[in-house]
């Protein structure tokens, strides 16, 4: 069912929030049905990532056949750059044909709808089935070639969508009412791929809710729950970095104690962490508003040129670059493995490329990854007592860095780990980053890149 402006108008000066009497039963349904699914999108794309991690990582790794195929290790590094190159150009060329509007993380774009929520022409435009089949089938392609990209951005993106067609296909909300439904979208997209659903909500109100209405919470809250909890339900209970022990405490002192007792030189350190996550979304918000006239012009060429750079920053590095980051932070985190000092270097500069490159991907887990390989080479070099402490302190640090949401990084950090003792430090950690962010980059980098997507729809 389609909205009109008219619609709208009437709505915001009549209607109420919530419909009455049996349309609430309705209302439910459509909520419970559209969080399920949109739980269920956010299942694929963790299975999907599962999938490349256990079979396609191992084979171009050459440590194990697939389909029957065994390589060598060396072999298999130039069929993985290959592969690579073919399916970020193939990306590019569907978005591009087919797809147009699922470019990038998607959460610019469900901010952006979110402003413009009386405008239901333009929020087609975000926020439609097209937009939802081409966000899951382009992810799930760079994911499976091994772009430096996480999928919280685009399970976001997918879930707002799916929210927002059950909302308008079945009954026609007031404005109010499809503004919170999105956020509720948001949200659910955030809570389903971290099982993190305080964060979710949380971020929803910090980074998507500039118009935030109190009563919204109750369809958000529902929401949220509903799809984390279709993950839980099939996963099983679970910390998406694993349960952190409470290393960082004794009998007598607490943890913010000692955070306090190193500040003289944690605190700086965390405050440099947030500039230099403020100096990534500084350098993706140049590079972006550099490269998209340019690429417009000359799509195939400069497809062409980020494919090549990534397939070589991939063998370069050994294929340190490719993919997430997920498991090389848990491998850090629970010091699993020892990765070079230059790790956090390549698997920037990867997730650098996937974003200008407006290929659907996000960036919480690469900046995870970044920041946790940073941790690992700093305490290894200091041999600090409690590296996991640190560790957990510059995720935040640099996560408020790149998206300047620090109570969505505190939150996060410490619902993925149940590092609960740390709540203090890490919400001090948080609080300093986002001061050294703004100094380097002065607006969020979701609102600069929804800017951008505004203005490309205008034209």
């Amino acid at each position: 069912m389609s909205l009109s402006d008219s619609n709208f108008s009437a709505k915001s000066t009549s209607a109420t929030v919530w419909p009455s009497h049996f349309k609430m039963i309705l209302w439910l349904l459509v909520i419970i049905l559209a969080a399920v699914l949109s739980g269920l999108a956010a299942l694929l794309f963790m299975i999907v990532e599962d999938y490349r991690l256990t079979h396609l990582v191992p084979f171009f790794l050459g440590q194990s056949s697939w389909l029957g195929i065994q390589l060598s290790a060396w072999s298999g590094a130039i069929i993985q750059a290959v592969w690579l190159i073919i399916t970020l150009m193939l990306t590019c060329y569907l978005r591009d044909k087919y797809f147009q509007g699922t470019q990038g993380t998607g959460i610019p774009q469900v901010i952006a709808a979110i402003g413009q929520i009386s405008k239901p022409t333009l929020i087609q435009r975000m926020l439609s089935f097209r937009i939802m089949i081409g966000k899951i089938l382009l992810l799930i392609l760079v994911m499976v070639g091994g772009m430096t990209v996480g999928r919280e951005g685009p399970s976001v993106h997918v879930a707002a969508c799916i929210m927002y067609l059950a909302a308008t296909w079945f009954v026609n909300p007031s404005p109010t009412l499809l503004r919170g439904i999105i956020m509720a979208g948001a949200a659910i997209g955030i809570a389903a791929a971290f099982n993190t659903p305080i964060a979710a909500f949380i971020f929803c109100i910090e980074e998507c809710a500039k118009r935030f209405d109190k009563s919204n919470v109750p369809v958000i809250v529902l929401s949220v729950w509903l799809g984390s909890g279709i993950c839980v339900l099939l996963l099983g209970d679970y910390y998406f970095f694993k349960y952190v022990p409470h290393e960082w405490i004794s009998s007598n002192v607490s943890s913010l104690s000692l955070f306090l007792k190193d500040s003289l030189w944690l605190l700086p350190l965390m405050f440099f962490m947030g500039f230099l996550g403020g100096a990534f979304a500084r350098a993706v918000w140049v590079s972006t508003a550099w490269f998209g006239p340019r690429y417009s012009l000359a799509p195939f060429k400069y497809s062409f040129i980020l494919a090549i750079l990534v397939a070589a920053l991939g063998l370069l590095s050994g294929g340190l670059s490719y993919g997430s980051g997920y498991t090389e932070s848990l491998a850090i985190l629970h010091a699993e493995q020892i990765f070079p000092w230059y790790y956090p270097f390549v698997k920037a500069l990867g997730n650098f490329f996937a974003l200008i490159s407006g290929v659907p991907g996000g960036l919480f887990d690469p900046s995870f990854s970044v920041a946790a390989g940073a941790a690992q080479w700093l305490a290894t070099s200091l041999s600090y007592a409690s590296p996991k402490a640190l560790i957990l302190m510059f995720m935040v640090a640099y996560f408020t860095g790149v998206v300047q949401s620090p109570v969505t990084a505190l939150v996060i950090v410490f619902e993925m780990t149940g590092a609960h003792d740390m709540i203090m430090p890490l919400g001090l950690t948080a609080t300093v980053a986002y001061m050294g962010s703004r100094i380097i980059c002065p607006k969020g980098l979701y609102d600069v890149l929804s800017e951008f997507f505004l203005k490309d729809c205008a034209k």
